[in-house]
């Protein structure tokens, strides 16, 4: 009988995560749907913060896939808003040296002159405001002249500290959703 149990824990608990992620998806869709269209971010940014594993797969997707900088942009600081072991493990990727990290997003819209700076430059403006008792508050005079040396210190840290951070909620997804599942999930990345 013992044994019969045991080969059915995996099963379980992936029928539970199953479960889970139904309800997290049925949760993020009715939510969404009662939301003004100027309020959905805020939504789900809510959502996200609660655990709602859907709400978390869309705020990464959006960061990594949106076509629209914009886009990507709002959902970094939905990242911020968020919080917890998620957010800084999503920051924690953005900080290596590599030109979807580092380069400067600018809108679709040809005539606009905004531009918004690297993935990387918003991690680290951002991970004081959401890492307990942060060791770095840096200027962003700071961030923008020595971009490399703050990416590594923040990455050698997170890394020295990862037990301890972990713990913080919401802890978020075990991985990033591939184009795939994003665009199955949420149907318009195009990047």
């Amino acid at each position: 009988m013992l044994r019969v149990l045991i080969t059915m824990i995996p099963l379980l608990c992936a029928a539970g995560h199953a479960y889970s992620q139904t309800t997290d998806r049925d949760q993020f869709r009715a939510a969404v749907s009662r939301s003004k269209a100027g309020n959905r971010t805020a939504v789900e940014v809510n959502l996200a913060k609660n655990g709602n594993s859907y709400a978390q797969k869309k705020i990464l997707c959006d960061v990594e896939y949106a076509s629209d900088p914009a886009v990507r942009q709002e959902s970094i600081n939905s990242l911020r808003q968020t919080g917890g072991w998620y957010a800084i493990l999503a920051f924690s990727t953005f900080l290596s040296n590599t030109p979807l990290n580092t380069s400067v997003m600018a809108p679709n819209d040809r005539r606009s002159d905004v531009r918004f700076l690297g993935r990387r430059y918003y991690a680290m403006k951002f991970l004081p405001e959401v890492v307990p008792n942060s060791p770095f508050n840096v200027k962003d005079t700071e961030l923008v002249s020595r971009p490399e040396y703050w990416a590594v210190q923040w990455g050698a840290w997170i890394r020295n500290h990862q037990s301890e951070l972990s713990l913080l909620q919401p802890r978020g997804l075990d991985r990033s959703p591939d184009k795939q599942e994003c665009s199955r999930d949420f149907g318009r990345y195009k990047k």
